[in-house]
């Protein structure tokens, strides 16, 4: 398995991990959004810098595509909390 594919396992069990992490722990869906976001980016982004061993130049680029991935991700993983919680509440 190469690096590129290594990478691609390792973002998407951070992504999927800390996604769930904050659902369960912050009960607004909004800020678990938000910081499981926050959270995934700036670890991965300082995971590739330390296996690099330098910032890379196009860090921005991956900064927007990691934090839209994540998003995405943490949108749809928080479904089933949000709806869970709406209907604990009633």
């Amino acid at each position: 398995m190469d690096e590129g594919t290594q990478g691609l396992y390792i973002f998407g069990a951070m992504t999927i991990s800390f996604s769930l992490a904050w659902h369960w722990l912050v009960k607004s869906y909004k800020h678990a959004v938000i910081g499981s976001t926050v959270t995934t980016v700036i670890l991965f982004q300082l995971a590739t810098v330390m296996h690099i061993g330098y910032i890379d130049p196009f860090i921005p680029i991956g900064v927007l595509i990691t934090g839209a991935i994540t998003v995405i991700v943490a949108v749809v993983i928080g479904l089933p909390f949000k709806a869970h919680r709406a209907k604990s509440a009633n």
